[in-house]
């Protein structure tokens, strides 16, 4: 990414704004449904010959779709529609429409694939900055303020938390805690003591004692 980001990123936008993409998705779904009744293959000869395909007169059967527009409407079929139910659809010409339709479907694909990257960035972003935003330490509050530990890549900053509703006394202000401190406190309702900091830092596991009428469990 360069400083020039913004500049590309606002060609971008002006690109996407051009388009509608609600009058792009309806008018696929028009193409699909004109697809699923075969009614626009075409032989060569008028789409209301009279059946066998031959260049004589109207008559030929209609069928109803609904256009890109929502509203219904009819299309006529094909004597090549005809030749696919006597199974000769091995000398069909390749179906122009349905080749359209499976590119846009693709296509929208993409877009939603997309849309959904971008939203995992953003949550992504909003993560970061619930830390970044918090000046204090660059490691675990409770591992480097509360008992002054060493750095360690076992205390990087998970999230910003006063931890209100889980200690009867809670932070001061909202403050960067490691992932292994947050659900310490999330389970247990206080904060871990050094000792057990020290602990799961050697072993990766730390034993709580509880009163005798609670089975010991591990953290």
């Amino acid at each position: 990414m360069t400083r020039h980001h913004h500049r590309y990123i606002h060609t971008l936008e002006v690109d996407i704004d051009r388009h509608n993409i609600d009058a792009l998705i309806a008018h696929v779904k028009y193409a699909a449904s004109l697809d699923e009744v075969g009614a626009h293959r075409q032989d060569g000869w008028p789409s209301m010959a009279s059946g066998n395909g031959s260049s004589g007169g109207g008559g030929g059967r209609r069928m109803s779709v609904v256009d890109e527009d929502g509203n219904p409407d009819e299309v006529p079929t094909t004597s090549t529609e005809a030749a696919a139910l006597a199974n000769i659809d091995a000398h069909r010409q390749p179906d122009p429409i349905h080749n359209i339709v499976r590119s846009s479907v693709r296509a929208l694909q993409q877009i939603a694939d997309a849309l959904n990257r971008l939203e995992g960035d953003k949550v992504r972003l909003q993560a970061l900055r619930s830390t970044e935003d918090v000046a204090d330490s660059p490691q675990c509050y409770i591992a480097s303020v509360v008992h002054q530990l060493p750095w360690d890549d076992a205390w990087s900053p998970f999230r910003a938390t006063d931890f209100d509703t889980y200690l009867p006394h809670k932070f001061d202000e909202p403050r960067k805690v490691c992932r292994w401190s947050y659900e310490f406190v999330r389970r247990w309702r206080r904060l871990p003591t050094e000792h057990e900091m020290r602990t799961y830092l050697s072993v990766g596991v730390v034993r709580i004692h509880e009163p005798a009428s609670t089975n010991n469990r591990t953290h």
